[in-house]
C-alpha cells in the first residue's frame, strides 16, 4: 500500500478471551506488507528477509494458534527471488496452521488473469475457517479497489453465505488488505490509506481484547534487529 513504508511488517497478535465456562483464552498472529523488496537495493533482498525472519520469531513468542497475513506478500510478483524469500520463511512457522491474503502487490493492477496467476501460484485468495467457536474470514479486498464489479458481486455473494454461515458464532472476524477507513466515515473515498497502527510506522501490536475493552501496546520494527 502506497503510504506504508518500505518493508513494513505488522504483526497484531491478539488475545481473544473466550465466554466459556472454563474462560480459555487463545491468541492468533495477525501480520500485514512483508513486501519482500520493496525500496530494498541490499543484494538478494537480505534486508527485507532479515525482517521478516525477525518479525515472524518474534511473533511467534505469543505462541499463537495460527497466523494471518493480510497482504502485499511480496512487491513485485514477477520477481522470482522475492518469491522464494517470501515461500521460504514461511517453513519458521513450521506446522502452524497459516492463510495469506493478496495485497495491491502481489496482484499490480486486479483483472481475472491476474487473479489466475495468484490463485495458480498461492492457491486461495480467500478463506474462511471456525476455530474455537470464533469465525475467521478473509476476502481479496483488490476487486473492490479496482472496481472489478463482476468478480466483487461474486465474492460479496460468498461473504454473504459466511456470514450467515457464522450466525451464533462467539464472534466473527474479517480480514482484507486494504483499510476501509482513515479517520471517520464521512471522509472522501480514498484507498492509499497508511497503517491504523501508526501510519507509516513499522512495527507489531499486542492487543488484548477483553468483552468491549481493547487495549493495546505498539512494538517498533526496528528493534526486532537489536
Amino acid at each position: 500500500m502506497t503510504e506504508i513504508r518500505a518493508l513494513q511488517i505488522i504483526a497484531l497478535c491478539v488475545s481473544i478471551l473466550v465466554s466459556t465456562a472454563c474462560n480459555r483464552s487463545f491468541t492468533f498472529i495477525h501480520l500485514s506488507d512483508p513486501q519482500i523488496g520493496f525500496l530494498d537495493d541490499s543484494p538478494g533482498y537480505e534486508h527485507s528477509d532479515s525482517l521478516m525472519k525477525a518479525a515472524f520469531y518474534q511473533a511467534l513468542s505469543c505462541k499463537p494458534d495460527f497466523v494471518v497475513n493480510t497482504g502485499d506478500l511480496v512487491n513485485n510478483p514477477g520477481d522470482a527471488v522475492q518469491d522464494s524469500i517470501y515461500k521460504a520463511n514461511l517453513s519458521i512457522l513450521g506446522k502452524l496452521p497459516y492463510w495469506a491474503l493478496p495485497g495491491n502487490h502481489d496482484i499490480m493492477g486486479y483483472s481475472q488473469g491476474k487473479r489466475d496467476d495468484y490463485l495458480a501460484k498461492r492457491g486461495y485468495d480467500r478463506f474462511s475457517f471456525v476455530h474455537k467457536g470464533w469465525a475467521f474470514i478473509g476476502i481479496d479486498s483488490n476487486c473492490i479497489k479496482d472496481y472489478t464489479e463482476s468478480d466483487e458481486a461474486e465474492q460479496f455473494g460468498w461473504l454473504e453465505a459466511q456470514l450467515r454461515a457464522s450466525e451464533g458464532r462467539k464472534g466473527i472476524v474479517v480480514f482484507f488488505h486494504h483499510p476501509v477507513i482513515r479517520k471517520d466515515m464521512d471522509e472522501p473515498e480514498d484507498w492509499a490509506v497508511g497503517s491504523p497502527l501508526g501510519g507509516s510506522r513499522s512495527g507489531y501490536a499486542v492487543v488484548k481484547i477483553s468483552g468491549r475493552k481493547l487495549s493495546w501496546t505498539f512494538v517498533p520494527t526496528e528493534i526486532l534487529l537489536n
